[in-house]
Formats: structure tokens, C-alpha cells, sequence
């Protein structure tokens, strides 16, 4: 999550920087549909117009970099909860967890947590992130050895 979201303070820090270069180049003010553009993606600039104040152009680089961030930490951690765990509690007996009955699809699960860690999990690791218990390590491994 963390490449995530300095992937997004970078694509902040390229569209502040293009926009930098760009006014350099040329005045923004003429073009409506320029100044329409840098006021949609740079949120600073709605932002000191509304309250009438200046902003540098490393400042503004730097406060385009932190919202896309924010932004980026907004739309991550959606995407995070969007994906449920594959644990569930039984409506008869409280407390008691188990696993949902399709081992293909924490196979799934697995294989893709493997990628986006760079397959340096250990089995108690790779429960946490799947069962979001680390004591059902046994699961993980009860499903890489139905599967292998």
C-alpha cells in the first residue's frame, strides 16, 4: 500500500510539474480551458483564489504532491476494505471462526498477496493477510497442500 500511495504523490508531483514548466512557457490566464484543467487537478488553486493569497511554485509542487497522496491514502484504503476477509463468524456458535468452504478462491487470495509482497511471506505472515488471524496458519497450509 505504501508503493501505492507514493505512486500517487508522484503523479501529484508530475501534474504540479507539468503545469510549473507550462506556465513558464506560456500565460494560463488567456486559455480558459487551461485554467480550467490546473484549477481541476491542482486543488491548491481554487484554494488561494478563494482566500486570495499567492503560492510559489515549489509550494504548490509540494502541496499538489501531499494531496494526491491524501488522495491516494483515500482511494487505497477503500480498495482495501472493498476486499472482505475470507473468515467469517458462525451465527450459532460465537467465537467460532471458520474458513470459507472454496479453497480456489483463497488460492486466489494467496497468490495475489505472494505477488504484491514479492513472495516473502511466511505462512503465519500470509494468514494474517488472508484470515486476518495470524494462529490460522494451518489453513494456508492445508490449501497449498490440497493444491499442490
Amino acid at each position: 500500500m505504501k508503493r501505492r500511495i507514493g505512486l500517487w504523490a508522484r503523479v501529484g508531483f508530475i501534474v504540479a510539474g507539468v503545469w510549473v514548466i507550462l506556465s513558464f512557457a506560456i500565460p494560463l490566464s488567456p486559455q480558459p480551458v487551461l485554467w480550467g484543467l490546473v484549477q481541476l487537478t491542482c486543488p491548491i488553486v481554487p484554494i488561494s483564489f478563494a482566500f486570495r493569497f499567492g503560492v510559489k511554485w515549489y509550494w504548490f509542487i509540494a502541496s499538489n504532491v501531499a494531496a494526491y497522496a491524501l488522495i491516494g491514502l483515500m482511494v487505497e484504503s477503500l480498495r482495501l476494505l472493498r476486499h472482505r476477509p475470507l473468515l467469517h463468524e458462525s451465527p450459532k456458535r460465537r467465537g467460532c471462526v471458520h474458513v470459507m468452504s472454496d479453497p480456489d478462491r483463497i488460492l486466489d487470495q494467496m497468490l495475489e498477496i505472494f505477488v504484491e509482497y514479492d513472495n516473502w511471506l511466511t505462512f503465519r505472515q500470509l494468514a494474517n493477510r488472508v484470515t486476518g488471524d495470524p494462529s490460522n496458519h494451518h489453513v494456508i497450509a492445508e490449501v497449498v497442500h490440497r493444491h499442490s
